[in-house]
């Protein structure tokens, strides 16, 4: 992978984002370093540790990074008797080293048993809190040296201010006097190079007793140290240099211990640079609502509901609205060849393969569903652009070429090519043929390439070479706006003159363009068309029978709960009517003592298992054979079994003048003609409530005719009954519009039609029920 390809795919934007979540200097340096790895363990184990980052801080928040500075620099200064560090640099180093203490304070047994990634690299902190007392023992919070720094330094501190205490009460006792109070400024005194003297009026300053420090930028005044102060100010200037002696062997006792722990510094600054680096990445998958993909070796990839990364950062400013898309290559493919109209999406879904698989291969999450599986690759090359460059004398034909070159020369196996716009720049037909033998020479290589281009030729090729795949962006023809999805296993027209009237093309001559389009490339454009008007037919057709399949499903739903309902209803009223027989016999028996009144009441508990029985929905299975005579359950009808469907358990029947298939399960064996039956019926079947064969409707309101057509349609749909005659006349026809209208919209008629001229003509409908 080289710049190029990092510059073409857009990778060092999303490099940037991400350093906008590190916290320190060091993590954004790791993440301005960071680079595809070609190690497919590697990856794993950075993914894994990454899984860990997101959890913790979805469950703790971040760790505390934020007082951790780049020391490095500072240290390094560092030598045995050497240079030593200022006292800002100190407590620069202070506040890290209090930092790395809080960070490796995080750590506990809990926090091992969940997160033992995070937890090895906190216990390998290693900086001494005795650097930490030492440091804030030497500085307060403002960076200066405090005054119990060393036992000397205390000594001086007091001698120098016991020794301006008395240079300032003789200068107030001068002051006292009228005659000198007379000869100085407003300001009576004042410290000049850190030595009291009086503020004198010009004028004064020859009769005033003195040494003369200097006059003021307007000349009004003279500074003059009186001589009963300079003894004081005298010792007030040693001890200034003793101070700062003293100070100065301080900051190198400091500096010392600092250097005798350096090693262990520059180790725990790479580990929180580490930590700070992983938890970017974690709060970046947060940010761009990404994923950890699922990383393959082999295959193809699916990258379900993928955004552009630099357009997903574009609609977290509020700037667009990204729409997902699906970008696959299927099992066993080599190329995938992406074509399709102009502004349609073609190489921002180039861009988002491209850069979405070396996010992946740099263990970052990116921005797609949950179930995208991106394949390894150890090399990814791009060519995106104009590369057309003046300097090197090169067009843009000539710049591709170059490219393609540098790129054929290091692909192989594992290698992923991203090419845009395959073969442009030079006469279509010379561009199709050296495009076609480009991806060709790819494939011969063991390369996987995608390319987008608008060559017919390879996007006919693509339809018949099993190694390449077609994809086309969807456009809507009707508004000429991208509807940046892809569609697999066909080419995408390119619709150049349909958008040519968006950007101020007259009519007449987009027009005139059509008729030259006429035949050759105008054929296969045409074509294509009617692959898609019959694409979109067949898209229609099946939304409707998933409709309908829904509808017919409710109805039989519905249709089973009533019967269920029925059948229970009707054992409650059988068992409520043969108990009640039951008590009225065996109260006559008792009364009568009679043998006539036994013996009903054993009749009647015959009769009761005879038909109880026959109230449930259980069946036996029948395997019908040609030649059987069968009653078809739901029905009054009886026939022969003509043919049987053994693939699909069903059997044609002859009953009268009708033909009829019927499923297995609504035959009964009519015992004791024909062949015998390979199994037992029950004959549960022989009382379910039967579906008549034909419904005559004359004399019925139109209302009522829909409604009993309604219940007969539904009740043959649950008995299997596939052919229903509903004979209603001819009379002035308005009988005849509702039901067929009414069948136009029931879910459960697979079609209708006019009788013939031996059942009934005109005045009969034949139902074909679903």
């Amino acid at each position: 992978m080289d710049e190029t390809t990092f510059d073409a795919l857009e990778y060092h934007a999303v490099l940037k984002e991400l350093e906008t979540l590190a916290s320190t200097a060091l993590g954004r340096e790791l993440v301005a370093g960071l680079r595809p790895s070609s190690d497919f363990v590697q990856i794993q184990r950075a993914y894994d540790e990454l899984r860990e980052a997101v959890e913790f801080t979805g469950r703790h928040g971040t760790l505390p990074l934020g007082g951790i500075s780049d020391i490095r620099g500072l240290m390094s200064r560092l030598r045995p008797g050497g240079a030593y560090l200022l006292p800002d640099e100190l407590l620069e180093v202070k506040h890290t080293v209090e930092s790395i203490l809080l960070l490796k304070g995080v750590s506990d047994p809990a926090l091992k048993g969940s997160f033992p990634i995070m937890a090895s690299r906190l216990d390998s902190l290693s900086t001494p809190r005795s650097l930490f007392d030492a440091l804030s023992g030497i500085l307060d919070e403002r960076g200066e040296i405090k005054d119990d720094a060393s036992g000397r330094l205390r000594e001086i501190r007091e001698d120098l201010a016991a020794s301006r205490r008395g240079c300032r009460r003789i200068i107030e006792e001068l002051v006292k006097d009228r005659r000198v109070r007379e000869s100085l400024q407003d300001e009576f005194f004042t410290i000049r190079d850190d030595r009291y003297v009086l503020c004198v009026r010009a004028g004064f300053h020859t009769r005033f007793p003195g040494v003369v420090h200097g006059r003021s930028s307007s000349g009004a005044a003279y500074f003059i140290e009186p001589f009963q102060v300079v003894e004081l100010n005298n010792r007030v200037a040693i001890l200034k240099k003793e101070e700062k002696q003293e100070e100065i062997e301080v900051l190198k006792r400091a500096s010392s211990m600092v250097l005798s722990v350096r090693d262990r510094l520059y180790a725990d600054l790479s580990i929180a640079a580490a930590l700070d680096f992983i938890q970017a990445k974690a709060l970046f998958k947060g940010r761009i609502r990404g994923v950890i993909p699922v990383m393959k070796k082999d295959g193809g990839f699916e990258l379900r509901a993928a955004r552009h990364p630099v357009l997903v950062f574009k609609e977290l400013r509020g700037e667009t609205t990204v729409v997902p898309v699906d970008i696959l290559l299927r099992n066993g493919k080599k190329v995938l060849v992406i074509s399709g109209a102009n502004t349609g999406g073609k190489t921002v879904a180039l861009k988002t393969v491209g850069l979405l698989t070396i996010m992946a291969q740099s263990a970052l999450p990116v921005p797609a569903a949950e179930d995208s599986e991106i394949l390894f690759f150890e090399r990814v090359f791009a060519d995106i652009g104009d590369r057309q460059d003046i300097t090197e004398d090169l067009s843009t034909f000539s710049a591709h070429l170059k490219r393609t070159g540098e790129i054929l020369a290091k692909a192989g196996p594992s290698t992923l090519v991203l090419i845009d716009e395959i073969g442009v720049g030079t006469d279509p037909a010379e561009g199709s043929v050296l495009a076609l033998s480009i991806l060709e020479a790819f494939r011969r290589r063991g390369a996987v390439a995608v390319v987008t281009t608008h060559l017919n030729l390879l996007k006919a090729h693509a339809q018949v070479d099993r190694d390449f795949d077609n994809a086309s962006v969807e456009f809507d023809e009707e508004t000429l706006r991208p509807l940046y999805k892809l569609r697999y296993g066909m080419p995408g027209p390119s619709l150049g003159l349909s958008i040519a009237g968006r950007y101020g093309i007259p009519d007449d001559v987009i027009e005139a363009a059509r008729q030259r389009l006429e035949g050759g490339e105008g054929a296969f454009v045409k074509s294509m068309r009617m692959v898609e008007d019959e694409r979109k037919r067949l898209e229609e057709l099946r939304k409707r029978l998933e409709r309908t399949e829904e509808l017919k499903l409710k109805a039989l739903e519905r249709l089973r709960g009533d019967r269920k309902r029925l059948l229970e209803s009707a054992r409650r009223n059988v068992d409520r009517l043969v108990s009640k027989a039951g008590e009225e016999i065996r109260a006559l028996v008792e009364g009568q003592r009679s043998g006539a009144g036994k013996k009903a009441s054993e009749e009647l508990e015959r009769v009761k298992q005879k038909v109880m029985p026959l109230l449930t929905e259980h069946k036996t299975a029948y395997i019908p054979a040609v030649g059987d005579v069968v009653a078809i359950s739901g029905s009054s009808a009886v026939g022969t079994v003509i043919r049987v469907d053994d693939g699909r358990s069903r059997a044609e029947v002859l009953a009268g003048n009708f033909k009829v298939w019927v499923d297995w399960a609504r035959l009964v064996k009519v015992e004791g003609r024909g062949r015998d039956t390979r199994r037992r019926v029950s004959a549960a079947a022989e009382c379910e409530p039967q579906v008549p064969m034909s419904v005559n409707l004359i004399g019925s309101r139109a209302d009522e005719a829909v409604k009993t057509v309604s219940r007969v349609i539904d009740d043959a749909h649950m008995k299997g009954v596939e052919r229903v005659e509903l004979i209603h006349g001819i009379g002035t026809g308005a009988l005849k519009r509702a039901i067929h209208e009414h069948l136009k919209t029931n879910p459960l008629v697979k079609g209708f039609s006019q009788g013939d001229g031996f059942s009934g003509g005109a005045g009969v409908t034949i139902v074909e029920v679903a």
